[in-house]
């Protein structure tokens, strides 16, 4: 069921941006040829931490309280092909709200661009500045890494804005609050983070990249017995990366169900620990979970994936629309690996 509530935040800039780096390429397409040929928000989600389980450290659940709203937001991004001045691309972001039992979703997108050394630095500001509201946003990164942050702009501006639209909601971000120190992304997420609160919104954030082991060889941090359950690993994480990171969030082990996983969870540690315990229990009586996942948020990242019908589709629209031509071109890694290079249709593409 379509999220209809949450129409009116349609971004049509993102359209207008996208539409303006095509047909700038649609005025010169005839003259390409194809012999002219920092930031992270994930480097805060990526720990390897190794330590001692103990149970003193241990705080149960139950999937007890009310049922609240659950919002998972994820975006994502595809590169549809490569041109003789850059690459196009396209990027989508969902939301799913499960209440009372019923999910529903929103898709925003896909969004496509054509990104060029030419054009990138102009197209990095504009978004900067009108969805995230950062007006010094700095040099845009290269070329290869655009297509990332065009992605991470529609994420943080979905969270953003789920965040202004609810009251009293769980939203649940895919990924960490934590960032390096020298990252302009701190204050951008130290104002969400406030924004959530003062609407009695709770944010938390499941990363699956962090690396939980513990010391005695187990295969997993919190045993299946204990769970649902909360490891405060906190310490361990500010003692082995404090120097490199800035953790806006309290930093957890959490075991919501029996399953093979434990996932690292970051709440905002402004939340005193009884409320982490309160809304952790509110979000076992409220959302599903996959293998300790929760399904809200498995869902976003599902509905947001590109089938490779719709690549075949953007392809014709940007064809039909803009004047590309699609052309296979030699690629390495797809001659070497074959069937077992898996990177979807887009790879080996020439827009020309």
């Amino acid at each position: 069921m379509e999220l209809a509530g949450l129409t009116h935040m349609f971004p049509t800039e993102f359209l207008d941006l996208g539409r303006s780096s095509l047909e700038e390429t649609a005025s010169i397409i005839s003259r390409l040829d194809m012999d002219k040929a920092e930031w992270s928000d994930e480097v805060g989600d990526s720990l390897s931490l190794s330590l001692r389980a103990s149970e003193a450290r241990l705080i149960k659940l139950s999937p007890v309280g009310r049922s609240v709203p659950v919002i998972g937001i994820d975006t994502t991004n595809i590169e549809l092909g490569r041109t003789g001045r850059g690459i196009v691309c396209a990027v989508r972001g969902t939301v799913v709200k499960v209440e009372e039992g019923n999910y529903e979703y929103i898709r925003h997108g896909p969004f496509i661009f054509h990104i060029t050394n030419g054009n990138k630095q102009i197209l990095y500001e504009n978004l900067m500045e009108s969805f995230l509201g950062m007006h010094e946003s700095g040099a845009s990164p290269p070329l290869e890494k655009m297509t990332e942050r065009i992605r991470s702009v529609l994420e943080r501006w979905l969270q953003r804005q789920i965040s202004l639209t609810y009251r009293g909601a769980l939203i649940i971000w895919d990924g960490s609050l934590a960032a390096p120190r020298t990252s302009r992304s701190l204050s951008l997420m130290s104002r969400m983070l406030r924004e959530a609160r003062d609407r009695n919104n709770t944010i938390l954030a499941f990363s699956k990249k962090t690396t939980l082991a513990v010391w005695n060889g187990g295969h997993d941090l919190v045993d299946n017995r204990f769970a649902p359950s909360l490891l405060d690993i906190d310490e361990d994480a500010r003692l082995s990366y404090g120097g490199q990171l800035c953790f806006l969030g309290h930093v957890y082990a959490a075991k919501l169900t029996p399953s093979n996983f434990t996932f690292r969870l970051d709440v905002d540690r402004s939340t005193p620990t009884s409320k982490v315990v309160e809304d952790v229990q509110k979000l076992l009586a409220s959302d599903s979970l996959r293998e300790n996942y929760p399904e809200t948020l498995c869902l976003a990242h599902v509905l947001s994936k590109f089938s490779p019908a719709e690549i075949i589709g953007l392809h014709r629209f940007i064809g039909k629309t803009y004047g590309f031509q699609v052309h296979q071109y030699p690629d390495v890694r797809g001659s070497i690996f074959g069937p077992f290079e898996g990177n979807g249709p887009a790879r080996g593409v020439f827009l020309h």
